[in-house]
C-alpha cells in the first residue's frame, strides 16, 4: 500500500487529499467518497468555521495575540461520531450553526491568521495520524495536499467555473432555510476565491502533483468515481 508518512511520528497512513475553491463540490464529493470506502472523512473548513463561531461569541478579541492566547484555552472539541468529524464547543455541538453566513464571512478572515493556521494544522495533523490507519481517511479543503498532507498519495483538485459554484452554493443554503440572493453569494465566492488565493499562508494552490477534476458537467456519481478509483490503484 502506498501511503503517506508522518516524519514526527513514522506511522503510515493512507491520506485522500481533496482541495479546491468554494463551492466546487470537495465537501459532497469527500464525504461520499469515504463513505463508499469506509474511511473516516475530515472537513478542514469545519474547523476553520468552528474557530470563526468561538470568536463571533467573543467580539472583544480582535489582536492575533489575543486570538493565540484565546485558542490556547478555548474548549474546542474535535472528534468522530463513527465516521463523521463532530466539533463541540464547550460541550455544544456546533455543527447546525456552521453554515450561518456570518460564520462562513468570520472563517475567511479567521483562515487567514498565524495563529488559528498552526493550531488547526497540527490538530489537523494529529487526527491524521490518529485515523488514517483504521482504515484510512479523505481530507478537504483548501491546503491539504499542499500544506498539511503534502506526501499524501492520493490528492485531487476539485474545480468549476464561478457561476456554477454560485448557483450551488446558493441552493444549498436555501435547502438550508436562508434567505439567499444568488447575485450576492457570485459576489461572495468571488472575494473568498481572491482572499484563498492571495492570502500569505497557506494560499489555495494546486499540488504540483495532484490531478485536476473540474466539475462543471460532472455528476456527483462521476465525482465520486473518479476519486476512488485514484484510491484503488494506490491500494491493490
Amino acid at each position: 500500500m502506498c501511503s503517506y508518512i508522518d516524519r514526527t511520528s513514522c506511522v503510515a497512513v493512507l491520506i485522500v487529499a481533496i482541495d479546491g475553491p468554494a463551492g466546487s463540490g470537495k465537501s459532497s464529493t469527500a464525504r461520499r467518497v469515504a463513505d463508499v470506502l469506509g474511511y473516516y472523512y475530515m472537513d478542514s473548513g469545519m474547523m476553520y468555521r468552528g474557530v470563526a463561531l468561538a470568536l463571533l461569541r467573543q467580539p472583544g478579541i480582535r489582536e492575533e495575540q489575543e486570538v493565540r492566547k484565546y485558542l490556547a484555552a478555548v474548549p474546542l472539541e474535535v472528534t468522530f461520531d463513527g465516521d463523521v468529524l463532530c466539533l463541540h464547543l464547550d460541550g455544544e455541538d456546533i455543527r447546525p450553526r456552521l453554515r450561518d453566513p456570518a460564520v462562513s464571512a468570520k472563517a475567511s478572515a479567521v483562515a487567514r491568521l498565524q495563529a488559528v493556521r498552526a493550531a488547526l494544522v497540527g490538530m489537523q495533523r494529529t487526527l491524521g495520524v490518529r485515523y488514517g490507519n483504521a482504515p484510512g481517511l479523505v481530507v478537504e479543503g483548501r491546503d491539504m495536499g499542499t500544506v498539511v498532507f503534502p506526501e499524501a498519495p492520493v490528492k485531487i483538485f476539485m474545480t468549476a467555473s464561478l457561476d456554477v459554484r454560485a448557483r450551488r452554493r446558493h441552493n444549498e443554503l436555501v435547502s438550508q432555510g436562508y434567505v439567499s440572493d444568488l447575485a450576492d453569494v457570485l459576489a461572495s465566492i468571488a472575494a473568498r476565491d481572491r482572499q484563498d488565493v492571495e492570502r500569505r499562508l497557506s494560499p489555495l494552490r494546486k499540488a504540483p502533483d495532484a490531478l485536476v477534476l473540474d466539475t462543471d458537467h460532472c455528476s456527483m456519481d462521476a465525482q465520486v468515481a473518479f476519486v476512488v478509483a485514484q484510491v484503488l490503484e494506490q491500494t491493490v
